[in-house]
């Protein structure tokens, strides 16, 4: 512990976790919106050391709920004020604003209940969904920098967004990730319904994918294998 008080060390850790989050959102300004949906992913990889200190180190529910609600409302106000951050945020498009929600609902319902499962499924829609972003963005930059032009929850948007390559890079990192958390099969089954998920594009990505792995989870519980 970094004190001998439970909450505040959670707190401590908190605001260390916060600011490679911060750091990623001011340096993604420097890129510019040009590159909005790289900015997204870098983001999204911003947020893997706090769910790592969620895993292993905050004792409590109460800072990680707080700051997670306080992520929430720094994407959400943007979009309600009609002045959206440009490099990361596109009029419409309430991904990253899921994304923080996600953060503070499966962490904070799961908190004392399966914290391995809730950090699995954060941790692969920031990685997986974040290699798959930037796979993406770098093998078709001419049609992902023409689609950053739309509200991309129209389907037909999003579906032109979801490639092959993409999801073999989620497959890639989904795997060994979802197979250090369940074992082998059950992770290879997790990924690919995730996969799935991610793929569709009816629903956002980023509650999408978290909820393929809390269900797919539960269905596989009662199976021994």
């Amino acid at each position: 512990m970094l004190t001998g008080d439970p909450l505040l060390n959670d707190l401590v850790v908190g605001l260390i976790v916060a600011v490679p989050i911060l750091l990623a959102v001011t340096l993604t300004k420097k890129i510019g919106g040009g590159y909005c949906w790289v900015n997204r992913k870098i983001i999204h990889f911003s947020t893997i050391p706090a769910v790592y200190a969620y895993l292993y180190v905050f004792n409590d529910i109460y800072i990680w709920t707080i700051f997670a609600l306080g992520f929430v409302l720094y994407t959400l106000i943007p979009h309600l004020k009609n002045r959206e951050k440009d490099w990361f945020q596109v009029k419409g498009n309430f991904g990253e604003v899921y994304y923080c929600l996600i953060y503070l609902v499966v962490g904070s319902v799961f908190f004392y209940v399966n914290r391995p499962l809730a950090a699995a499924a954060m941790l692969l829609t920031a990685i997986g969904d974040g290699i798959t972003g930037i796979i993406r963005f770098f093998l078709f930059k001419r049609k992902e920098e023409a689609i950053s032009l739309y509200v991309s929850t129209d389907p037909n948007v999003r579906k032109a967004c979801k490639t092959i390559a993409g999801t073999l890079g989620f497959l890639a990192v989904g795997i060994p990730l979802t197979a250090f958390f369940f074992g082998v099969l059950k992770g290879v089954i997790i990924t690919l319904i995730s996969a799935i998920a991610e793929k569709q594009h009816l629903l956002d990505d980023n509650l999408a994918i978290p909820a393929a792995v809390l269900i797919t989870y539960y269905i596989m519980l009662p199976f021994q294998f």
